[in-house]
C-alpha cells in the first residue's frame, strides 16, 4: 500500500514530469505560432471586430471560405476596411517586420503581433482628430467623432458616440473608454489564442510523447518501483519552483521585442536540459534493441580504426553514470553531472561511433570496450535505422489496444493543458510537502497602472495659439442647431476699418439673427483670454437641384431618376475593376449614406433624345457624409469607357490629385470639365469652406469644402447637372464638383478635395 509521502512524491514527479516536456512543447508552439503569425492574425482579427462593422452573414458557406477562417487567413478586402486603415498608421507600421506583402506569409512579415491599449487608444484619437477643428486635440477628436469626418461604418461611428456621451466631455475619460473595450477585445483575442495553441499544443504533445517515450503509465510505474528516482525527482522539482522565472522569461514580454527571440532561445535549451535530466532519472526513452556483433576489421582499416577508439571516454561514460545513480549529490551537482554525461555521449557519438561506423559501413549504437580483441575484431552493438526505428515507435505506440497508446495520449492530453496550469500545481504540491508553504500571490497591479495611465494621457494641452478654431470648436454645435445657419467659416472680417481674423457665419435671407448670435465670443487659448468677432452675412443653402435637362454624357441613376456627371476613370482597389468616380447624391435619398458592395445600375446617356441611356456598370462604393460626397461605379467589362464622352472629348483617366492648402486662396486658377464643355476663370476663394446642401429628401452640413467662382461673383460658374464633374488646376484633378450656393459675398461653386475622395473610397489611379 502507498504511504502518504510516498503518494505525494510520486504526485510531484509526475506533476513535474508534466511541467518539464509542457514548458518544453509551450516553447515549440510559441516557435510556431511565431513562424505560423497566429497572434497577429487574432489580433488582426480582434481589430476587424473592433474597427469594421459586421456584415450580414451568409447562408452557405462554401469549402474554400471554412478553410480561410480556420487557418485564419486575411480576407483579400481587409486593407481597405477601416481595421487595415488602422494597420497603416505610423504607429503600428513601425512595429511590423517589412517583408513582401504580397506572399502568402506576409502576415508574420507585416502585422504587429502585440499592441498595447495605449498605442491602441492614441492612435485611434490620433485618427479621429485628424479631420476635425480646433486648436486642441480635445476639441478635433470630439468634432471628428460627432461629425465621423474620417468614415468610420455606422455601427462603429455610433460605439465610438456613446463613449463620447459617457465621458462627460473628457478627452482622458474618452481614452479610457477606448482602452476598456481594446482590453475587453484582447481578453477574447487572448482565449482564441489559447484554444488555437491549445489544439496545436496536443498534436505538438502527442508527436513528441510518442517520439520521446513519455508514457504516463509508465512514468507512475518508474517512480512507485524506485526510490532513487522519486527522491531526486522530488529535490528537481523543489528547485524548478525556485527556478521557474529563469526559463520563462520570455512570457513576460511582447512578442514583437527584439530580445523576445533569443529569450525563447534560451528557453527552450533550459527546458530541453530538464527534459533530458528527468529521462536519466527515469530510465525512460526508446529501447531500440540494439543487435550485438562481432565486427571484422579489414586490415587496411585496423590503423584507422585504432585511432578513432583511442578518443573513446567509454570507462568515464560508465563512471559519470555509475555516479549519478549511485550517489546522494545536491541538486545542484546532479544537474551538472548530468549535464557532463550528455557531453560525455555526444563527444563519444561524434568522434568516435559515427566515423567509425562510417568506416566500417555499420550504424554503431555502443561499443564494448575502447580497442580490438583478438582478430581484430569489434564487439559493438549495432541500432537500426532510421526507417526501422519509426516503424518500432509506431507499432508500439499507434495500435489503439496497447496500453502505451493510451499512455501517450494522457501525457499529451496533460500536456496540452500548459505548463502555467502544471507550475502552479507543482508550486502547490511542494509547499504542502515543505510542511504548507502559502504560494506566492501577484501583486494587482491593475489599478495603480490604470492611475499612472490616466495621469499621464492628459490630453486637454493646446497644440495650436488660434482663438478662431478655439471659438468654432467650443460654439460650432451650438450655431449649427440653429435652423437658418447654412454655413460657418473662418475667415478675415472686416472690423472697425481693420482687418481681423474671426469668424463669418452664413445665415438665411431675412432670419432673425441680430440678438441670438453675438458680435463676439471670448475663448481662451493658454490661459490667455482672447475675443474673437464674429460676423453674419445673408445667404442660401446650396440646393441638390434635379430639374434640369440631361445632356449627352450625363450618367442616370434609375433608382433615384437622378442625373450627375461623371468626374474620370479610376481603379477600384476593393475590386480591381476599372470605376467611374462621380458625385453620390445623385445615387441616394436619404441624407447619410454609406454603401459598400452594393449593385445598383447606372445608365449613361449617349443621345438627347435617350434620357434612359445604355448601362454601364453598377455603384459599388459611395460615400455621403459631412466630408464626402463622392460614388464609384464599377464599368462593366464588356462596355467599352471610350464611349463615354465629355463635352465630345472622352473621359480621361484621372491622375494623382494636387493637394489644396491654405496658401491657395486667392490665386489659384481652377477649371470644371462638364458635358457642355470646359469652364475656366474660376478663382479658389475658401480652401477649407463649410457649407449647408439641402432638397426636400436630403441635407447635408458639408465640412472643408473648396469654394470657388469667377470675379467678381455676380454669377454661378456652374450650372445644375455639373454635379460630379472634375475640378483640375494646372492640368491637376483637386476636387470633384458637388454644387453651387449664394451669399452676400456672391455666387459660388463647393468641391469635395480628391485626395480626400480617393483615400476614402479606396480608388487608385490607373
Amino acid at each position: 500500500m502507498f504511504s502518504n509521502t510516498l503518494a505525494l512524491d510520486v504526485v510531484i514527479g509526475l506533476v513535474l514530469i508534466y511541467f518539464i516536456y509542457s514548458l518544453l512543447i509551450s516553447i515549440i508552439g510559441e516557435m510556431l505560432s511565431g513562424w505560423m503569425g497566429i497572434r497577429a492574425r487574432l489580433l488582426r482579427q480582434g481589430l476587424d471586430s473592433l474597427l469594421n462593422d459586421q456584415r450580414p452573414g451568409r447562408i452557405t458557406v462554401d469549402f474554400m471560405s471554412w478553410m480561410k477562417d480556420v487557418f485564419l487567413v486575411e480576407p483579400a478586402d481587409f486593407k481597405f476596411s477601416d481595421a487595415g486603415r488602422f494597420y497603416k498608421e505610423p504607429a503600428i507600421r513601425k512595429l511590423a517586420k517589412r517583408g513582401d506583402e504580397k506572399a502568402w506569409y506576409s502576415i508574420r512579415n507585416t502585422k504587429p503581433s502585440y499592441l498595447s491599449k495605449e498605442l491602441y487608444a492614441n492612435t485611434l484619437i490620433a485618427i479621429l482628430g485628424r479631420r476635425g477643428r480646433g486648436i486642441c486635440e480635445r476639441d478635433r477628436v470630439f468634432m471628428g467623432v460627432e461629425t465621423n469626418s474620417t468614415h468610420f461604418g455606422v455601427q462603429t461611428s455610433q460605439r465610438f458616440k456613446e463613449m463620447l456621451n459617457a465621458s462627460n466631455g473628457e478627452l482622458p475619460l474618452f481614452r479610457t473608454c477606448l482602452e476598456e473595450e481594446f482590453t475587453e477585445m484582447m481578453d477574447r483575442v487572448n482565449g482564441w489564442y489559447k484554444r488555437k495553441l491549445g489544439f496545436i499544443l496536443f498534436w505538438v504533445g502527442f508527436l513528441m510523447c510518442m517520439a520521446l517515450n513519455v508514457d504516463t503509465f509508465q512514468i507512475v510505474h518508474i517512480l512507485v518501483n524506485s526510490p532513487e528516482a522519486r527522491q531526486k525527482m522530488v529535490a528537481l522539482a523543489q528547485q524548478a519552483v525556485k527556478d521557474k522565472d529563469e526559463g520563462t522569461a520570455w512570457t513576460q514580454i511582447s512578442p514583437d521585442s527584439s530580445t523576445y527571440t533569443a529569450l525563447l532561445e534560451d528557453s527552450y535549451a533550459r527546458a530541453f536540459r530538464n527534459a533530458r535530466e528527468a529521462e536519466f532519472l527515469l530510465g525512460k526513452g526508446w529501447d531500440f534493441d540494439g543487435v550485438a556483433e562481432d565486427i571484422k576489421v579489414e586490415d587496411g582499416k585496423i590503423k584507422e580504426a585504432k585511432k578513432y577508439l583511442k578518443r573513446s571516454k567509454i570507462l568515464q561514460i560508465k563512471e559519470c553514470k555509475d555516479q549519478i545513480e549511485t550517489s546522494d549529490l545536491p541538486v545542484a551537482e546532479l544537474k551538472s553531472k548530468i549535464a557532463d554525461y550528455y557531453n560525455l555521449v555526444q563527444n563519444e557519438r561524434e568522434k568516435v561511433l559515427n566515423p567509425i561506423g562510417k568506416l566500417l559501413g555499420k550504424n554503431i549504437y555502443s561499443i564494448d570496450s575502447a580497442s580490438l580483441t583478438k582478430g581484430n575484431v569489434l564487439k559493438a552493438s549495432v541500432e537500426p535505422g532510421l526507417f526501422r526505428k519509426v516503424k518500432i515507435v509506431l507499432c508500439r505506440t499507434l495500435p489503439p489496444w496497447r496500453i502505451k497508446f493510451w499512455g501517450i495520449v494522457l501525457s499529451a492530453l496533460a500536456l496540452s493543458l500548459g505548463s502555467n496550469f502544471w507550475f502552479d500545481l507543482l508550486r502547490r504540491l511542494v509547499a504542502i510537502r515543505s510542511a504548507g508553504v502559502k504560494p506566492e500571490e501577484k501583486p494587482d497591479v491593475k489599478n495603480q497602472n490604470d492611475a499612472v495611465i490616466r495621469k499621464r494621457n492628459d490630453g486637454t494641452f493646446s497644440e495650436f495659439n488660434d482663438p478662431v478654431e478655439k471659438a468654432i470648436s467650443d460654439y460650432r454645435k451650438t450655431w449649427e442647431g440653429i435652423p437658418w445657419v447654412v454655413a460657418i467659416n473662418a475667415d478675415v472680417l472686416d472690423v472697425n476699418e481693420s482687418k481681423k481674423a474671426g469668424v463669418k457665419i452664413v445665415v438665411e435671407q431675412g432670419a432673425p439673427f441680430r440678438g441670438v448670435i453675438s458680435d463676439s465670443v471670448d475663448v481662451v487659448v493658454n490661459d490667455v483670454k482672447t475675443r474673437v468677432p464674429i460676423v453674419c452675412i445673408e445667404g442660401k443653402a446650396g440646393v441638390f437641384a434635379d430639374d434640369f435637362t440631361p445632356m449627352p454624357g450625363n450618367i442616370f441613376h434609375p433608382f433615384t431618376q437622378q442625373y450627375g456627371t461623371p468626374a474620370g476613370i479610376v481603379r477600384n482597389k476593393r475590386t480591381g475593376q476599372v470605376a467611374i468616380l462621380t458625385c453620390a447624391h445623385a445615387s441616394i435619398l436619404s441624407s447619410v449614406s454609406f454603401l459598400v458592395d452594393n449593385q445598383e445600375k447606372i445608365d449613361l446617356i449617349e443621345h438627347a433624345n435617350d434620357l434612359a441611356g445604355r448601362g454601364i456598370g453598377e455603384v459599388r462604393n459611395r460615400i455621403f457624409s459631412s466630408y464626402i460626397d463622392a460614388a464609384v461605379i464599377d464599368v462593366k467589362s464588356d462596355f467599352n469607357t471610350s464611349l463615354i464622352k465629355i463635352a465630345g472629348v472622352q473621359l480621361p483617366s484621372l491622375s494623382s490629385p494636387r493637394p489644396i492648402k491654405s496658401q491657395d486662396q486667392g490665386s489659384l486658377n481652377l477649371v470644371v470639365h462638364t458635358v457642355r464643355g470646359k469652364i475656366e476663370g474660376g478663382v479658389l476663394t475658401h480652401a477649407r469652406a463649410n457649407h449647408q446642401f439641402r432638397n426636400e429628401m436630403k441635407s447635408a452640413n458639408f465640412q472643408d469644402l473648396i469654394r470657388f467662382g469667377k470675379a467678381p461673383f455676380d454669377k454661378f460658374l456652374t450650372q445644375p447637372g455639373d454635379s460630379g464633374a472634375l475640378i483640375t488646376a494646372d492640368g491637376k484633378p483637386v476636387a470633384i464638383l458637388i454644387g453651387a450656393a449664394e451669399t452676400a459675398e456672391g455666387k459660388f461653386s463647393f468641391g469635395v478635395k480628391l485626395t480626400d475622395v480617393m483615400e476614402a473610397l479606396q480608388l487608385t489611379i490607373i
